[in-house]
């Protein structure tokens, strides 16, 4: 099982959740 951090999200990403593939699409970093 591979784990991401939250600073290698970007479009294209794809991942498995739950046994569900899943491709992030889209992905924005607010500075807080």
């Amino acid at each position: 099982m591979a784990s991401y951090s939250t600073n290698e999200f970007k479009g294209g990403l794809k991942v498995m959740l739950d046994g569900d593939p899943c491709s992030i699409i889209e992905n924005e970093f607010v500075k807080p």
